[in-house]
């Protein structure tokens, strides 16, 4: 195993160019994770100025209650239409994200 420093980021490497998405726990650790992994702490650490900030829908659980009420409440047809472009957003952002922290993790770890 190798320990490899790269713009502030510490990598263990088992094997150069080895590191898929769910090696991020084992092999790549940042301050500014704050002791989580989850995608809202690791991606403005790996990806300055992506976020979530400003979004109708920012977090799992309010993923999950928007989608409950857009199914099962009463709700007229342009709260159903604000929500579903809510939780578009919001699942757009998450695919959007892991390609981003892909990039960057695979970036990070070609050629080392």
């Amino acid at each position: 195993m190798r320990i490899v420093k790269c713009n502030g980021l510490l990598f263990t490497l088992p094997r150069a160019g080895n590191c898929a998405p769910e090696d991020i726990r084992a092999h790549v650790y940042d301050l500014a994770f704050r002791g989580s992994y989850s995608l809202k702490s690791v991606l403005p650490a790996l990806v300055p100025g992506m976020s979530y900030d400003g979004m109708e829908v920012a977090e799992g659980n309010e993923a999950g209650l928007a989608w409950e009420k857009m199914l099962h409440a009463e709700v007229g047809s342009e709260e159903r239409k604000r929500l579903r472009d809510a939780l578009r957003a919001y699942c757009e952002q998450d695919t959007l994200a892991m390609v981003r922290l892909l990039e960057v993790l695979s970036e990070h770890t070609r050629d080392r």
